[in-house]
């Protein structure tokens, strides 16, 4: 996984003084990886930044933390980036010390590297909207569910919505990770505008776990789609 983005030509940060030295100059254009464990990292997202970065149009430095490995790195990093949830993997994008383009991890579940690479080498200019893919069909878990690994909306036949990575689907409900949940009875943001929120700045989850009994399950749907 280290090799992989060495041969790439990434800057591995592996403490906190490397960070700060990579990230204090706000000059110019920097992109941080930051890297992961899990099989969208493997599968999608350095294969996607391999082949983005073989386009002429790069950043000046391309950088990266190993999120779950380089502990105090990664929580450095994303100081950075404070303001979008902690996710990984994912992308920021700087340019003179601004954040001007940030892909989440579900932005990155189920696409194939070509798409990836695609869409970040369309979207990374100076854009801060989010990315928004089209359906492949890319299976991102073979033999599990479609959408086994990808983070959902999940909708409740009552006044609770759930955002989180969708895990099965048993006897009794749906199992979800790192769940976000918005209620109407809160008087919080509206629900349309929790989940564009949530595009953007990614899922701050309220639950590790969660299951969502069968009898309460409404429409399940992509986040990325919406």
């Amino acid at each position: 996984m280290r090799e992989e983005m060495v041969r790439m030509g990434v800057q591995e940060l592996k403490t906190v003084a490397e960070v700060d030295a990579a990230l204090g100059d706000p000059r110019g254009t920097t992109l941080v990886f930051v890297n992961s464990v899990c099989g969208c990292a493997a599968g999608s997202a350095r294969p996607g930044l391999s082949l983005a970065l073989q386009h002429g149009n790069r950043p000046q430095r391309v950088v990266t933390v190993f999120a779950g490995v380089d502990l105090d790195a990664a929580a450095r990093a994303r100081q950075y980036f404070s303001d979008y949830a902690p996710s990984s993997p994912s992308l920021a994008l700087f340019s003179d010390g601004e954040v001007v383009h940030f892909v989440h991890r579900h932005q990155i579940e189920g696409r194939g590297p070509q798409d990836i690479a695609r869409t970040w080498l369309r979207r990374s200019t100076n854009s801060a909207q989010p990315v928004r893919f089209d359906v492949s069909g890319h299976v991102f878990h073979p033999g599990h569910s479609e959408l086994h690994g990808i983070t959902v909306v999940l909708e409740t036949t009552g006044d609770v919505l759930y955002v989180g990575r969708y895990h099965e689907e048993t006897d009794r409900g749906v199992l979800l990770h790192d769940v976000a949940e918005h209620r109407k009875e809160t008087g919080g943001l509206p629900r349309e505008e929790f989940i564009a929120r949530t595009l953007k700045f990614g899922v701050r989850p309220q639950h590790q776990h969660l299951v969502v009994p069968r009898e309460v399950v409404g429409r399940i749907s992509k986040l990325a789609e919406w």
